[in-house]
């Protein structure tokens, strides 16, 4: 197989397996997917009202560009994630461009998608319509541009990915700014000890790219100040009981070192990875040898190893940090909040791998026993990861053909979801949730059922309580409400104004 096809074949693999066929929508999804049957005024003021309370954390453009998608094709559970999809694609060839212009071959560029596609608690979001994988591609994208020399950075492929790095990741995410910053530096940093870094201020100014990233902070000013900037929320939650410790750290070592394999198919996008001791032993012990190894053998050590070790460092850091957030918020730590570490980590250990390999070449071959333990868990890790979705897409389009056979009216799935609180991931049975239903109108086709529009207007920030409280702008542009304003369902119709 031809090294360009074998890499197409890689991307295709994970982005197929892991772009949510056959998933049903959950909460978060239902957020966005009920917009589809809002008008424009009514999509602008759902945004204002919530991005301060149940969309906490988010710049509503996202479900703008849902609400566009699901206006021209219909409800449609693929056009709803597409963002999330192409960000997907995105963030694979961002890996392919970045260790191809570092020097390194198809094979280390292939098992730096390997590395990516063995992360199931980054991947799955390829499949989820939030903002997580644009962000996890946003910051790949801007540290494969900025490897790219004056010339290469002209190209329309490398301005594609400015665009995506840049502007939308700025568009997309509230984390986009101190993610940008880090890799800014670090890749700086990078160009100097390689040699090729700008000397001059005049050189830094030009290689930072003020004409991508000025309008991206311009972007992300004006969307935060709208939206998530107005509102820093505590949610005031037991922090004793809010967090278990072992599983998180567990988590945390195994998404941002995911060549190590581990048997924990990812069927949610919630819950840590619980892998026990396992992931952090072999961790440890492959630190261990690493560090034995250049106190041993010094000619192994290379200044080549200094960047990519720090933008491992720059990973779970970022990750930390966000952490840090939640934890001061008392809010949950969820593992999709390290999504730009997670990917940023897979780009580095393969990176430092690399170089690894090129160093000792030319060193006695116990010295590449790191390398070989490197791709070997990889590779197994990978086939882990590809084979588990294969058999959960397969039980999902299983249960899928029972949705497509629910002949019930839409009048009688949402009375049997009346007073419905809570969300699985994957119902099968209105009785379990409103998620349900939106696999029914998918299922269906057409547009987006007026009854989710319902069923927004219970939540928090769409209420009458809350807009009698809150200072929201759009109403200085619409100041009479609007008539889906009325709209609720039957059981909580004391929470609806009247007409």
């Amino acid at each position: 197989m031809a090294p360009s096809a074998a890499l197409v074949v890689i991307v295709s693999l994970i982005t197929v397996l892991y772009m949510g066929l056959w998933r049903g929508l959950w909460f978060d999804e239902l957020l966005h997917f009920a917009m589809g049957g809002m008008t424009f005024e009514y999509l602008v003021r759902t945004i204002d009202y919530t991005t301060i309370h149940v969309n906490h954390g988010q710049t509503g453009f996202y479900m703008l560009v849902d609400w566009v998608l699901l206006q021209l094709f219909g409800a449609s559970a693929f056009v709803l994630r597409l963002p999330s999809v192409i960000s997907g694609v995105v963030l694979l060839v961002s890996v392919v461009v970045f260790l191809r212009f570092k020097g390194f071959s198809w094979r280390w560029q292939a098992l730096g998608l390997m590395v990516i596609g063995a992360n199931e608690s980054l991947v799955f979001y390829m499949g989820e319509a939030r903002p997580y994988m644009p962000l996890a591609a946003s910051a790949v994208a801007m540290l494969a541009y900025y490897s790219l020399d004056s010339a290469r950075r002209r190209t329309w492929w490398a301005r594609i990915l400015a665009v995506i790095g840049f502007l939308v990741g700025a568009a997309m995410h509230p984390y986009w700014i101190f993610i940008w910053f880090g890799i800014a530096i670090l890749s700086f940093f990078d160009a100097r000890i390689a040699g090729r870094g700008p000397q001059s201020m005049k050189e830094v100014w030009r290689y930072l790219a003020p004409s991508l990233v000025l309008p991206s902070i311009v972007i992300y000013l004006v969307l935060g100040q709208l939206t998530w900037m107005r509102r820093v929320i505590n949610f005031g939650w037991d922090r004793d009981s809010l967090y278990n410790w072992a599983s998180l750290i567990n988590a945390f070592i195994q998404d941002h070192l995911a060549f190590l394999p581990y048997v924990y198919p990812r069927r949610f996008g919630t819950g840590e990875v619980n892998a026990g001791v396992m992931i952090p032993a072999i961790a440890i012990l492959l630190g261990i040898l690493i560090a034995g190894l250049l106190v041993a053998r010094r000619r192994l050590w290379t200044t080549k190893l200094i960047a990519p070790s720090l933008l491992l460092l720059l990973a779970t850091a970022t990750s930390l940090f966000v952490s840090y957030l939640s934890y001061r918020s008392q809010y949950i730590i969820f593992e999709r909040q390290w999504v730009a570490g997670m990917a940023l980590s897979g780009v580095a250990v393969t990176w430092f791998f690399a170089e690894w390999w090129k160093q000792a070449r030319d060193q006695p071959r116990f010295t590449r026993i790191p390398v070989f333990l490197f791709v070997g868990l990889t590779l197994v890790a990978f086939a882990i990861s590809m084979v588990s979705q294969l058999f959960i897409t397969v039980e999902r389009f299983q249960s899928w053909q029972q949705i497509k056979q629910d002949t019930r009216s839409v009048d009688e799935l949402f009375q049997l979801a009346a007073g419905i609180e809570y969300f699985l991931y994957e119902p099968m049975g209105p009785e379990q949730g409103y998620g349900y239903l939106a696999s029914v109108n998918v299922a269906r086709g057409g547009p987006v059922w007026e009854g989710f529009v319902r069923w927004y207007n219970s939540q928090a920030g769409m209420r009458q309580d809350y807009r009698e409280v809150d200072s929201n702008w759009s109403d200085a542009i619409w100041p009479e409400p609007s008539p889906q304003s009325f709209l609720c369902l039957p059981e909580r119709q004391w929470e609806c104004p009247v007409p």
